[in-house]
This record gives C-alpha cells, sequence and structure tokens, in this order.
C-alpha cells in the first residue's frame, strides 16, 4: 500500500507541477460562475473561510479523540 500511494504521490506532483496544463471541464466552471452569482446577490449570507476550516478542524479533532 505504501508503494501505491507514494506513485500516487508522485504522479499528482507532476501534475500540479504544470497546473495550467490540467483541463477545467466546462461542469466546473458553470459550478462556478453560478456560486458567484449567488455570492453577489447575496453577498452577506456566506460565512468566512477562517470560520469554516476552525469548524472542520474541530470536527476532525473530535472524530480523532473518539477513536
Amino acid at each position: 500500500m505504501d508503494e501505491k500511494l507514494d506513485y500516487v504521490q508522485s504522479l499528482w506532483d507532476r501534475i500540479a507541477a504544470q497546473p495550467r496544463e490540467v483541463p477545467v471541464p466546462d461542469w466546473h466552471r458553470e459550478v462556478l460562475e453560478e456560486r458567484l452569482k449567488a455570492y453577489r446577490a447575496n453577498p452577506n449570507e456566506g460565512r468566512p473561510w477562517e470560520e469554516i476550516h476552525n469548524e472542520l478542524q474541530d470536527k476532525l479533532q473530535r472524530r480523532r479523540q473518539n477513536r
């Protein structure tokens, strides 16, 4: 398993080294446009990234403690 994970990590590193060459599907662009449109229509409805990040970190920590 470790060897497989090393291979995947190596492959990802090579892909990430040239991000402009990674194709972005049209449906990704459509989702981004929809979300930007929703944000622009209601900019106060979102939550700051830091808040979301902290919430996710707290949930992850609780899961690790409950193992």
